[in-house]
């Protein structure tokens, strides 16, 4: 969940901390009161591309930050970990964009990639604006949706070698049938998962 928000001289907003709580959260205003502009920001902090047209005029960088509550996002924790980035508090990404254009990326202060930033970003916020970053539209997502639909998450983290080695396991080898009786003509040992999956 996201839980704050800071801006400092991001398009023309000098200065903007937003503190969010559990729950639904709805910011609403009149065209041009700067919606756009903080989606845009949160959007940075997640990964976005950027030019130095995004610093405030007259100031020498933009810094957005964004802190997430990461109690019911195992993956991002999991993400972190495999990486030796988490720590006890939130999770904090940043991002600066100088006047000449050049950007720096933080995990939890530590200097990232920008492609870490995203692939972490899109496991914590989904933003439905015009089309973007909508992740059911991404393949990724359809199958942890239906991995965790299925119970079949610790084996999905697993991969095809791990159903592989399940399969061997449970007495499923080279020339057996599935569980199911099935077997795909000509690509070798069938497996289905719905033995696996209960």
């Amino acid at each position: 969940m996201l839980a704050h928000l800071s801006i400092r001289n991001y398009a023309i907003v000098e200065q903007l901390d937003l503190e969010l709580r559990a729950g639904m959260s709805v910011i609403t205003g009149e065209t041009g009161a700067g919606k756009s502009i903080m989606l845009d920001a949160l959007g940075l902090a997640l990964g976005d591309r950027a030019d130095n047209g995004v610093v405030r005029p007259g100031a020498d960088k933009a810094d957005i930050l964004a802190s997430f509550e990461l109690g019911g996002i195992a993956e991002a924790r999991q993400w972190l970990a495999e990486r030796d980035l988490d720590n006890d508090g939130p999770c904090i990404l940043r991002r600066v964009i100088t006047a000449e254009g050049r950007s720096r990326a933080y995990i939890n202060g530590t200097p990232c990639p920008l492609g870490d930033l995203k692939s972490l970003g899109e496991l914590l916020i989904d933003i439905h604006s015009q089309h973007e970053h909508q992740s059911l539209l991404k393949p990724d997502t359809h199958r942890r949706l239906l991995d965790a639909y299925a119970g079949a998450g610790e084996l999905a983290r697993h991969g095809f070698h791990g159903i592989a080695a399940a399969a061997r396991h449970h007495g499923h080898g080279a020339g057996q049938r599935s569980p199911g009786g099935s077997a795909w003509p000509g690509s070798g040992p069938a497996l289905s998962l719905s033995g696996y999956l209960r």
